[in-house]
């Protein structure tokens, strides 16, 4: 017994992963980056390869930085591990990462994917994130810490802008928020017809600014807190605006006016539906496309 604990205390920590690993929260980043993990008999090939993407994509984001992790990079983690059949264990602590660092971006990452994973995995910590933040205009933690006039006046902002990013949200958010418990908003004719005519005021709200700042409604226009509005509303759009709009959202990226992540967002929504292949690994189970191809975009966007 002796000899065989000094052969697997001398075993590199890949190959220690891959015979046994209990994920923690104290360690949790420097675990995720140098994980290695097994292929369970119950994971099939395609699943395995989708997960260690995203555990490669978060190495790559982070550049292997314990400092430098963002939402995107807990949301990738929680994709991985329901991927690769992990145990729930593993599944809350990223996902209590997330809601711990900002709350109200894992919502808008949700709003705009889906959570139906969270719902899975961590079925009672997702309704109680839901309810504390995502649900509905009236519960909603990010609508209610924004006073437009106090927003706007404390950063020299224009009112009547803050105001409009925020009715776009409200409108958004509408059905999509409403309690899991409830099902969702596109299983029932009458709700999704509703949040389609609001979605459609909401596109030409888009049309309407960009006519007048003729550039993306980033951050220096509206703050960080709002940076992400316009781009929610092209996400849920139809294919002919969201490719109209590439070009200035990846405009915005390159000024530092929004951050990368929906960038990727916006061409996975893209490529799967006119390819059916995806890049990010953000549109469920559609097949990440062609290595080769996938590089040359990525570089293309600046988003190595």
């Amino acid at each position: 017994m002796r000899h065989l604990t000094v052969v697997i205390c001398c075993l590199p920590y890949w190959l220690l992963s891959q015979v046994s690993h209990t994920f923690t929260a104290a360690d949790f980043e420097e675990q995720a980056l140098r994980y290695r993990p097994i292929q369970r008999v119950d994971v099939d090939d395609a699943a395995y390869r989708k997960g260690t993407f995203f555990l490669s994509e978060v190495v790559k984001a982070t550049q292997g930085n314990v400092q430098a992790f963002e939402v995107a990079d807990y949301w990738n983690l929680c994709m991985a591990f329901d991927k690769l059949e992990e145990p729930r264990q593993s599944f809350e602590i990223a996902f209590r990462k997330a809601v711990a660092l900002d709350a109200d971006k894992l919502c808008e990452y949700v709003t705009a994917i889906g959570g139906d994973v969270f719902e899975e995995h961590v079925p009672e910590l997702y309704a109680q994130f839901m309810k504390q933040h995502c649900e509905g205009s009236e519960a909603s933690a990010s609508d209610k810490a924004i006073d437009a006039a106090t927003y706007a006046a404390a950063r020299g902002l224009d009112q009547s802008l803050v105001e409009s990013l925020l009715a776009m949200r409200k409108a958004d958010r509408q059905y999509r928020d409403r309690p899991a418990s409830q099902g969702a908003y596109y299983d029932d004719p009458r709700l999704l017809a509703a949040q389609q005519v609001l979605d459609s005021s909401n596109q030409r709200q888009v049309e309407r600014l960009f006519g007048v700042y003729g550039r993306y409604i980033g951050r220096t226009l509206v703050g960080r807190e709002l940076e992400n509005e316009m781009w929610v509303v092209i996400q849920h759009s139809n294919l002919a605006m969201m490719e109209r709009y590439l070009p200035y959202i990846h405009q915005a990226v390159q000024n530092k006016e929004l951050e990368p992540g929906p960038l990727k967002l916006l061409l996975d929504r893209i490529y799967s539906i006119k390819r059916g292949v995806q890049l990010f690994g953000s549109q469920g189970d559609i097949p990440i496309m062609d290595e080769k191809e996938r590089r040359a975009i990525v570089q293309q966007y600046g988003l190595e």
